[in-house]
């Protein structure tokens, strides 16, 4: 049996402009009743290879956290990754990155919920100025994340490079009639967002260690 999900047809939105309290111009996108029926297969469709293919047993799961733990053991210590690896995407699971992921939620989470009851005392809503206590927390890890964007643009980049000069070492092998191999397509149809050479927009504070312009974590409700 079939699970099915509904999604809103990209065509039956329309948009509102109403004006805020500060008077301020305000959008609000409203949907269409109708709505795109798609099935989503249940995991009885799948076969045992294909689930054994699509999700890590518990056992794979186990070595994979063990692994991320050493790797982890490893940043922490200060040493240099290993030749050909790299520490990306495990900032959270050292000691001091998954303490500063933590208040990094708390924070905003705080800081939404002492302006509601702020406004809940003062008998007035503002959404507004809702967004502004999360917006001043959530900008920190925004010029984080556009930090290490750009960095990871660079590495991709870096990577297309190398890609292109597989591709250019021997294009003639692409030329064989039924080629089957990975290596034979065309440059459009490699990574085509790397090629703009655009540099990533980034804040002024995003040139700043995250420590010189976090703001304190103390929140007073009164």
């Amino acid at each position: 049996m079939n699970s099915t999900n509904d999604h809103q047809s990209p065509n039956s939105h329309t948009a509102q402009t109403e004006m805020n309290n500060n008077g301020t111009k305000k959008q609000r996108v409203r949907f269409n009743e109708g709505v795109l029926q798609r099935s989503v297969p249940s995991l009885r469709d799948y076969s045992q290879e294909e689930i054994e293919q699509y999700w890590l047993s518990e056992k794979e799961m186990t070595k994979t956290l063990d692994r991320i733990a050493k790797v982890a053991q490893r940043m922490e210590s200060g040493k240099k990754p290993r030749h050909g690896s790299s520490y990306r995407g495990l900032e959270n699971a050292t000691v001091e990155g998954e303490t500063e992921y933590f208040y990094n939620v708390q924070d905003v989470v705080e800081s939404v919920l002492c302006e509601q009851e702020q406004q809940y005392n003062k008998n007035f809503s503002d959404e507004d100025l809702i967004a502004e206590a999360s917006k001043l927390y959530s900008d920190v890890t925004l010029a984080v994340a556009l930090r290490r964007a750009k960095s990871d643009a660079r590495e991709a980049k870096k990577a297309y490079r190398q890609m292109e000069d597989i591709l250019s070492y021997n294009p003639s092998s692409c030329a064989e009639e039924g080629s089957s191999s990975s290596f034979c397509c065309t440059d459009d149809d490699l990574v085509p967002i790397l090629k703009t050479g655009k540099d990533v927009f980034l804040p002024k504070e995003a040139h700043l260690e995250p420590s010189k312009f976090q703001p304190k974590r103390a929140f007073s409700c009164s």
